[in-house]
């Protein structure tokens, strides 16, 4: 087995993921049922992995995604652009970069629409350029066919030196693949911290307990308070994300939660301002189109309630 290279003395962040383009369509009604419909159309950098990474170099830490993309010209324009963000791209490179169409009808409602790109069965990861102190790894990856063996491979390389969480990222693929697939794909990779949120939680719990997935788990629930689960088991933290805020575009929600979340336990927060302030992140990306962070500092109340938090 090949195992992490340890290029930097700097610890940093790996997240597993690709480097996706995301295309949001916010419709002014509802393109299902109509032919015509006037709107705005934004194009974005995506793939889960990619949103958390850049969200996490957004909160000032050192991080690297690693995974793939496409082999195309137009890749080469996302990589720059998800690098502006101020995370480091180490992908391997082939064919087609993954595309992610998000239609937003006039009601809010999203309709999500993936040409999965690649396909990348035979395109090994490469290795982290960085010491990982923490590997993220969003479910998307375990649960595609063509990603699933490089993803568990990372981890294997990974899992002796740094901890690692995992986002169950989608209850409808749970649902589709079963509960039983899952678990037996968090055996493998077995992580110390599993990610999800209510619908994620529902759809495991025809399977298991959340208690059983790892030893913390944590079930984000938007406006609801989230649910946490530790060595001292279960209890609630104080609030979600603000009622009063009107999502404008959920894409990349739990991914800037997740990030959230990890930035403030790698900087000593406890778990409730560390769920604190991945609901932080969350309310910002809510509010603009794509999942990736501003390039500018539109809210600094959260990058300060960061390093104010104590120890």
């Amino acid at each position: 087995m090949t195992t992490v290279a340890l290029n930097s003395s700097v610890p940093a962040v790996v997240v597993a993921g690709y480097i996706a383009q995301d295309v949001i369509i916010q419709s002014e009604s509802d393109p299902t049922r109509e032919d015509f419909s006037r709107g705005r159309v934004t194009f974005a950098v995506g793939g889960s992995g990619a949103n958390v990474a850049a969200w996490l170099a957004w909160t000032g830490a050192a991080v690297e995604l690693v995974g793939v993309t496409g082999a195309d010209a137009h890749a080469d324009a996302l990589i720059g652009d998800f690098e502006a963000t101020g995370a480091t791209a180490t992908v391997a490179r082939a064919l087609r970069a993954p595309v992610v169409a998000s239609v937003i009808d006039a009601g809010g409602d999203r309709h999500l629409v993936l040409d999965a790109g690649g396909p990348f069965n035979n395109v090994p990861f490469p290795l982290p350029h960085r010491r990982p102190a923490w590997l993220h790894i969003p479910g998307f990856l375990l649960y595609r066919d063509d990603l699933q063996q490089q993803t568990l491979a990372l981890a294997a390389n990974v899992r002796p030196t740094a901890p690692i969480s995992v986002d169950l990222s989608s209850g409808y693929l749970i649902r589709t693949l079963g509960g039983s697939k899952i678990l037996s794909l968090l055996s493998e990779v077995a992580p110390e911290t599993v990610i999800m949120n209510e619908d994620e939680a529902e759809a495991m719990a025809k399977s298991c307990q959340p208690e059983q997935l790892a030893p913390r788990v944590v079930i984000h629930r938007g406006a609801k308070a989230s649910r946490v689960y530790t060595a001292v088991g279960w209890f609630e933290t104080s609030a979600g994300i603000r009622k009063d805020l009107r999502p404008l575009d959920a894409t990349g929600a739990g991914d800037a939660f997740a990030a959230g979340y990890i930035a403030g336990i790698m900087r000593g927060m406890g778990e409730p301002a560390a769920i604190e302030f991945g609901h932080i992140l969350a309310q910002i990306v809510i509010t603009m189109p794509g999942g990736q962070p501003p390039l500018h500092d539109i809210l600094d109340l959260a990058r300060t309630g960061l390093s104010n938090s104590p120890p």
